[in-house]
């Protein structure tokens, strides 16, 4: 069982900082066009070389019925041996491959930027997404793999192909 250790130091301070700008530039951004807007929060857990768990809120621009782009903004803690914090940007768009009203089969390109003083995880890809309309105003979805580039250790980039990577999503739409 990993234990995290929380310390709150200026560079958390300004971290939390920037992140509650971004999402409140993202609500206002989003409420002033037309359309469709959600907000949510999801749970994360990416493993390119160490298992890191994100938590971060997400806003979700719908243009139609198929086609919709976000970002979530929030932080991340590496677990293991050195347990490291970090913030973490992840921006993506989806496509509507097949739905029935109720479930949605999506694809999803997206990446994943975390970082504290330095890039520590980094991704960018495809992903097949399954989503369930909870009602008129919510949804859940869940993210599964990973199709595309990831950073290594020496911090070049190479081809990732994994099942492991899973991402929870719960929405709501305003």
């Amino acid at each position: 069982m990993a234990v995290v250790r929380v310390s709150i130091n200026r560079n958390d301070k300004i971290m939390k900082r920037i992140i509650a700008f971004l999402v409140g530039l993202l609500i206002s951004l989003s409420v002033m066009a037309r359309g469709s807007n959600l907000i949510g929060g999801s749970v994360g857990m990416v493993h390119p070389y160490k298992m890191a768990v994100t938590i971060s809120p997400h806003v979700l621009r719908e243009f139609d019925n198929r086609w919709a782009v976000g970002i979530g903004v929030g932080f991340g803690f590496v677990c293991g041996g050195d347990e490291e914090k970090f913030a973490v940007i992840e921006p993506y768009g989806r496509f509507d491959i097949w739905n029935n009203g109720f479930v949605f089969f999506d694809v999803k390109a997206k990446a994943c930027f975390g970082f504290n003083e330095k890039p520590l995880v980094s991704q960018i890809g495809f992903c097949p997404s399954l989503r369930f309309c909870l009602g008129n105003r919510w949804e859940i979805s869940a993210d599964v793999g990973l199709l595309g580039a990831a950073s290594t250790i020496r911090k070049e980039w190479a081809f990732k192909l994994t099942g492991g990577d899973l991402n929870l999503l719960l929405a709501y739409r305003l």
